[in-house]
């Protein structure tokens, strides 16, 4: 039907969008300032004079949050893949609403078809 065809070009240009997906990270990098070790250091007394940033990946294990930190390059790196799964995510998470649309389509002609048969 035209009305299913609609839901099938729809979904062919999602997956589209799929195919730009590579490697594909859960988390998020965050970037922070710290004091150091050091009492005479000016890091103690001055916010702007903190070190950084550093860079630390978060992300679940088992329920649980969980971090290392990271070297800027590898943060950069991981900063990308983890755009990719965002739109891994965003872009399944489409595929699922028009698949909703199309089963509540084909649900009520299957009853509207129904009706009219009786």
């Amino acid at each position: 039907s035209p009305e299913m065809e609609i839901y099938r070009t729809k979904i062919m240009e999602e997956r589209k969008r799929l195919e730009s997906v590579s490697l594909a990270l859960q988390g998020s990098i965050g970037e922070r300032h710290l004091t150091c070790g050091r009492k005479k250091c000016r890091c103690h007394k001055n916010t702007e004079a903190l070190h950084g940033p550093f860079y630390h990946w978060t992300r679940k294990v088992d329920g649980k949050s969980t971090g290392v930190w990271l070297p800027v390059q590898v943060a950069d790196l991981l900063k990308e893949w983890i755009s990719m799964d965002r739109k891994l995510h965003e872009t399944v998470s489409r595929i699922e609403q028009i698949t909703r649309e199309a089963a509540e389509w084909i649900h009520s002609e299957f009853r509207n078809a129904k009706v009219k048969g009786k």
